[in-house]
């Protein structure tokens, strides 16, 4: 016979916000929205924030890091500068090759 053993699971945080900050904040936004649904949406939203500095970041938090991180991306690889230098050498070519055809 198979046996299972169950634990609890292991946070990859060290530094989250306890499961009791989190259902009084849960509270706190269920009296506000009068819907827990809502209330949930909230917090996934916004995250959980703790008194002492200790926090789990929501969803816009986490947008925002994406978008950061996309333009930063976006910015260290942009082509726009290296398409305008190939182009001016183009440019510079197709000259070269006119005037040469045009002096024979």
């Amino acid at each position: 016979m198979i046996s299972y053993r169950y634990s609890a699971p292991v946070l990859a945080r060290e530094n989250c916000p306890d499961a009791h900050s989190i259902m009084d904040q849960l509270a706190e936004h269920v009296l506000a929205q009068s819907s827990v649904d809502q209330a949930m949406l909230k917090l996934h939203r916004q995250g959980v924030k703790e008194k002492h500095g200790e926090s789990l970041d929501g969803l816009d938090t986490l947008a925002e890091q994406l978008r950061e991180h996309r333009r930063h991306l976006q910015k260290e690889y942009a082509l726009e500068p290296l398409l305008g230098q190939l182009s001016h050498q183009i440019n510079s070519l197709v000259r070269r090759e006119l005037e040469a055809l045009r002096s024979r």
